[in-house]
């Protein structure tokens, strides 16, 4: 069996691990967060203190994180584009490059979160020469970084949000093809891409953050069961390439 023929299994796998590795990242994230907002000047002291009371969860967590987003995740959006890109190829590309730019903020979040504990640490125990606990230069790095962090997590469920929208329509919608999964399933994608948009809704209102565990829930769904479904069906074969 040459690698053509591997593809959907393949696929199948890196869907699978990916939404392993995403409940771990999110589980050790969770567990490491602090619930002071370091956009509030008051709390960022407090905000860096929970940071470095947390530093092996989040390190955790930024390490699965860079592992998933740098592999996993662009595997799955490669893997959507050449399995379903026969049935639709606009909707199969936008899925593809919105999977890969999400996957890029992702790691900047990753690479943010594993700097922010060593900013932490300066700030509570002091930093190399002469940099002393309580630094007023580790406080503002690490509000800053802990700004950008906030900020890039929630920017990446726009791209997020317009990649399982599109592969969803595509599902539900599209021709058939030479890789047909069940219709439920583009469903599942249509309601975690537009739970991701509905996301933002946090920045205005608390009420928002129900969006969060709704968006998850349903793209672990979605992962686990397209990846079952091609791993159940692992004989079938995408389009080839045309010129």
């Amino acid at each position: 069996m040459d690698l053509s023929q591997k593809t959907v299994r393949l696929a199948g796998m890196a869907m699978i691990v990916s939404a392993i590795l995403t409940v771990v990242t999110v589980g050790l994230m969770a567990a490491g967060t602090s619930d002071k907002d370091p956009f509030t000047r008051e709390d960022v002291p407090e905000f860096l203190t929970d940071v470095n009371d947390n530093e092996d969860l989040l390190v955790a967590s930024g390490a699965v994180g860079i592992i998933n987003d740098g592999v996993f995740v662009l595997a799955v959006g490669a893997a959507l584009y050449i399995l379903f890109r026969d049935r639709n190829p606009y909707l199969a590309t936008i899925a593809g490059i919105a999977v890969a730019i999400t996957a890029a903020i992702s790691l900047v979040v990753d690479i943010s979160n594993v700097l922010l504990t060593a900013i932490a640490k300066d700030y509570v125990e002091g930093g190399v020469g002469d940099i002393a606990a309580g630094d007023s230069a580790a406080l503002e790095l690490g509000r800053y970084v802990g700004i950008v962090t906030f900020a890039f997590t929630n920017l990446l469920f726009t791209p997020a949000g317009l990649a399982f929208t599109s592969i969803g329509l595509l599902i539900t919608g599209a021709p058939q093809g030479l890789i047909n999964p069940p219709k439920w399933l583009g469903w599942v994608a249509i309601v975690a891409g537009l739970a991701m948009w509905l996301s933002w809704l946090v920045v205005a209102v608390d009420a928002g953050f129900i969006f969060f565990p709704i968006n998850l829930v349903a793209t672990l769904v979605f992962l686990v069961g397209l990846g079952v479904w091609l791993l159940r069906n692992g004989d079938l074969q995408p389009a080839p390439m045309r010129a």
